[in-house]
């Protein structure tokens, strides 16, 4: 994926089979399906996977945690693309990597699944398909800040994004967007981003097509258009004010 093309990302939170063929109705061109921050369990997460490839969209996931170990078991669904949360250094990616990648490149357990047509699709998916999965980081702490030069090498990560709520509770300033450390810390990942060959992209969590535009005009091209929770609660406020 080259870092030019700009994908709207949709986020679930709720293990709704009609929310997610809502979602993929609409210009959405990635569903991310947030394991970190519900309660979307594997049996779930399997059926919205199975809609949104169906539907022809991508089919993301959030992990709960950067040391997730049952990973496999979802790649064997047929994910395309893997949101790491908290990466705070380069060392977070090692785990990730061993889970991801087949040998030679990691530690991978070979499966006759979904992911894979039971086989049929056995040499395409190992040698090819598999080694497409995008693997993308959250940037949500001072420590990440810190080390995003390295983090920016990583040889498999495609793209970060900015996770505005843990990394304005990391500076001290919870939820302060407009504060000037706040602006200055994301400029610092701006720069640095636009140096590589890496994407940048932000979770607007807030429906703000005025924002959204602000961050297409900073080349923001992997944008996530809020959540379905606050979407629903956004409708009814302006329903029942």
């Amino acid at each position: 994926m080259t870092k030019n093309k700009h994908r709207k990302v949709a986020w679930l939170t709720v293990a709704s089979e009609q929310y997610c063929e809502i979602f993929c109705d609409y210009g959405f061109d990635i569903i991310c399906i947030d394991l970190e921050h519900s309660q979307i369990s594997l049996s779930e997460a399997t059926k919205l996977i199975r809609i949104i490839n169906l539907r022809k969209k991508k089919s993301f996931i959030r992990l709960t945690n950067k040391k997730m170990s049952d990973l496999n078991r979802y790649l064997d669904v047929g994910i395309d693309g893997i949101i790491v949360p908290n990466v705070s250094s380069i060392d977070d990616f090692d785990q990730i990597k061993k889970n991801v990648y087949y040998p030679p490149n990691g530690l991978r357990g070979v499966g006759l699944s979904r992911a894979n047509k039971f086989g049929d699709n056995f040499n395409i998916y190992f040698n090819k398909v598999s080694k497409k999965v995008e693997l993308i980081s959250i940037i949500e702490s001072k420590e990440a800040i810190q080390n995003l030069d390295s983090i920016l090498k990583y040889k498999y990560l495609d793209g970060i994004m900015i996770g505005p709520y843990d990394l304005s509770s990391s500076l001290g300033i919870p939820g302060r967007f407009d504060s000037p450390k706040f602006k200055k810390n994301i400029e610092i990942i701006e720069k640095k981003t636009k140096k590589t060959k890496k994407f940048l992209g932000i979770h607007v969590v807030e429906p703000d097509k005025k924002l959204i535009q602000e961050y297409l005009n900073k080349n923001y091209t992997f944008l996530i258009y809020s959540l379905d929770t606050i979407l629903i609660k956004r409708a009814l406020d302006n329903l029942l004010s």
